[in-house]
């Protein structure tokens, strides 16, 4: 799971949802941020096209705190 840093100060309660097309813009800025070799906005279609377990972490402002791709495999699943 990636996140974004959040000050200590924030307390709003976060909402776990499903991945949609819609989330993409902001889950490719988190992952442009944090990774060295980022997925790309294909690598993350074709992961919600393929069904894998997709969800993002959102703040009560709409605002994407944190994202999440699971792709199961036998007897494993790898984040």
């Amino acid at each position: 799971m990636s996140a974004l840093p959040q000050s200590p100060d924030v307390a709003a309660p976060l909402a776990r949802v499903p991945m949609h097309l819609a989330h993409l813009p902001a889950v490719l800025a988190i992952e442009q941020a944090v990774y060295p070799f980022p997925w790309t906005h294909g690598n993350f279609v074709d992961s919600l096209v393929a069904g894998h377990a997709a969800q993002v972490l959102r703040a009560a402002d709409g605002t994407l705190a944190a994202y999440s791709v699971a792709m199961r495999g036998v007897q494993e699943v790898h984040r």
